[in-house]
């Protein structure tokens, strides 16, 4: 097997002028991987995937691709259920960016017709119904944050609402005809939800299986969520006599909470492509520790000795986390924004968290001192910085809960510790919530 590495920047560079080399290789969207065999497409491919359905036929396939100097069709679906993508959205995005990058067609398939369905996997409940104008909006918002990571100019846009137009239910019932329903039981999913699952939600994985019975990839990305419905898929297009698509899954990015639960908005652990540069920028850095190898490789393209480096110094004390988490926070505004915005929310952030200022729109917050026993517990809750008492009770006895006295946050862990005497004072509870608190008798 070739194994293919990718170009480094200079690894001999001091830790400075290191940083800056690689923050400017990873805010360039542009690599050209044109240049690259068959054989080094697929190592590339492989190294960052967690599945790959069909891995002989693919190599085959990208070989065939190379000498016949024929791009082959990679195909990604995404629902516009929503005006926002978060950035586990865009995990499949940067995969099919490096296709791009290696020559390879894109198309970007809009499921406005799935979308009015919803794709049940992983879900506890039914999506809400969207009408057409919703769709359309969402459409037009989602184009617009991924061509933040991927050259729009160059993909292909399918609407898959256009498949289903011309296609009777006799067509439909011809492909389901010939199609087992063992696969869809199997799913756990499914099983855990047979009460209250739709027949439209349990039709859906064969739904994204005729876009493909229409399309013909020889290619399709998706997060490792998918896998099931890759391979029902592919059963669907065996059945139609077509040539199988080789299916590629991506890593699902956890969420910034640290807790392993993939990033999600029900969870509130995301970081949405439409916050403020601002919000990206101190979500970034608020992430653990342990958070940054999984996000630095799923969502930038930092190779794998460059990353080894960075670690390395960490663990030796030669730089410092935060910094690390500094570069990819500017890596991320910048991509979605600009450099100057990314410059200016590392100068922004460096004065509110290092100097222990406040940030200048920080909410003010009027209450009355009858709190109980336990009054930090009921304040917090009260300005809904927590969603219950025992998760108040869980952050104030981990040290995360600070009160700004003397020019310093000094830290609160008593649960019945008394609020001060003072009628106007300041916490934050974590890195980046902040409060001004007004006590009135």
């Amino acid at each position: 097997m070739v194994q293919w590495k990718e170009p480094n920047i200079n690894m001999d560079s001091n830790v400075e002028q290191f940083l800056n080399e690689l923050e400017n290789k990873l805010t360039n969207l542009h690599r050209d991987l044109s240049v690259l065999s068959g054989d080094e497409q697929h190592e590339l491919i492989t190294k960052r995937a967690v599945h790959v359905i069909k891995p002989k036929l693919l190599r085959k396939r990208l070989d065939k691709a190379k000498q016949d100097k024929r791009p082959l069709l990679v195909k990604y679906g995404i629902d516009p259920t929503a005006k926002d993508l978060h950035l586990g959205h865009i995990v499949p995005i940067i995969f099919a960016r490096r296709l791009q990058q290696m020559g390879h067609k894109i198309a970007l398939v809009f499921g406005d017709f799935t979308a009015l369905v919803g794709d049940p996997t992983g879900r506890v409940q039914t999506r809400p119904i969207l009408d057409s104008e919703q769709i359309i909006e969402n459409v037009s918002e989602y184009k617009a944050q991924v061509g933040k990571f991927i050259d729009l100019s160059k993909v292909d846009i399918v609407f898959n609402s256009k498949f289903y137009e011309d296609m009777s239910i006799k067509q439909l019932m011809g492909i389901y005809r010939q199609n087992r329903l063992s696969p869809l039981l199997q799913r756990e999913d499914f099983r855990n939800r047979a009460d209250g699952l739709t027949i439209a939600e349990a039709l859906y994985p064969t739904l994204m299986a005729i876009d493909s019975v229409f399309m013909r990839p020889h290619i399709e990305l998706g997060g490792n969520d998918q896998f099931l419905n890759f391979q029902i898929t592919n059963e669907i297009m065996k059945s139609q006599g077509l040539p199988p698509e080789c299916a590629i899954t991506t890593e699902l990015l956890l969420g910034t909470s640290g807790d392993e639960s993939k990033m999600s908005k029900s969870k509130g652990n995301f970081i949405s492509l439409r916050d403020s540069a601002k919000d990206i920028f101190g979500k970034i850095m608020s992430i653990p520790d342990s958070l940054l190898e999984h996000y630095f490789m799923l969502l930038t393209d930092i190779s794998d000795d460059e990353w080894k480096l960075l670690s390395d110094w960490m663990e030796n004390g030669t730089l410092n986390p935060m910094e690390v988490k500094k570069l990819l926070a500017r890596v991320l505004v910048t991509i979605i924004y600009s450099s100057d915005e990314a410059k200016a929310e590392q100068i922004a952030f460096k004065s509110t968290f290092s100097k222990g200022n406040l940030p200048e729109d920080v909410p003010t917050f009027e209450l009355k001192r009858d709190f109980g026993s336990q009054p930090w517990v009921e304040l917090l809750v009260e300005i809904k910085f927590v969603r219950s008492k025992r998760e108040a009770r869980e952050f104030i006895t981990s040290g995360a809960l600070r009160i700004f006295k003397d020019g310093d946050w000094e830290k609160i862990s008593d649960l019945k510790a008394e609020l001060p005497k003072e009628s106007h004072f300041e916490i934050k509870l974590g890195k980046r919530k902040f409060a001004s608190i007004k006590i009135h008798s």
